[in-house]
């Protein structure tokens, strides 16, 4: 696996990204929040019991993967401060290529929140990061149950492929985004922003 050395300097942004929001079509508006690991304990408490009983992440503990992380990210309903979708990745998140893509480590919408459009947003904006970080792909392990891999294909994500040698995380299939698929799913998350 090719890996760019560790990124030590402050990390960054895209710009206005924690001071704007974001409004579904049938749902709440959203916004970001940075400090993940401040809202792990709200998704610990929250989401296991809504997962279902098969579901290969019933047992995620986001304190521990946000513990882990480089960047993690967490959308909230902007009224409420609820949790709807979280994001981490980890250390070394930064591939080097060719393409130089980024690696998306851990991606979930809160159980009550899939098929709200929420999932897309939050692939949007990691899509976003992606092309702000200078990555011309992006590669994740995507959980095989056929309702995820679904999602993944029908934005454009290319199941089983990536552009060069990498392992996807022991049981999950790789999906890439080529740099097309980067900009269009950040343009979704751009026409919802307000």
């Amino acid at each position: 696996m090719h890996l760019r050395k560790r990124h030590t300097g402050p990390l960054s942004l895209p710009s206005g990204w924690c001071t704007s929001r974001w409004r579904l079509k049938s749902g709440p508006t959203l916004r970001l929040e940075s400090n993940a690991y401040g809202l792990a304990d709200q998704i610990d408490q929250t989401w296991p019991d809504a997962r279902p009983e098969d579901a290969p992440h019933r047992r995620w503990s986001w304190k521990r993967i946000f513990t882990r992380a480089r960047v993690g990210l967490v959308g909230l309903e902007a009224e409420t401060g609820e949790a709807t979708f979280a994001v981490a990745l980890k250390r070394r998140y930064r591939l080097k290529g060719p393409p130089p893509c980024l690696r998306l480590d851990f991606i979930e919408v809160a159980p009550h929140r899939c098929n709200a459009g929420v999932g897309t947003l939050a692939l949007g904006l990691v899509a976003e990061f992606a092309l702000h970080s200078e990555r011309e792909g992006m590669l994740l392990g995507a959980l095989d149950v056929p309702s995820t891999i679904g999602f993944y294909r029908d934005l454009g994500g290319q199941i089983g492929e990536k552009p060069f040698d990498w392992l996807a995380p022991e049981g999950t299939m790789p999906v890439y985004f080529n740099l097309d698929r980067l900009r269009a799913l950040k343009a979704w998350a751009d026409e919802r922003r307000l």
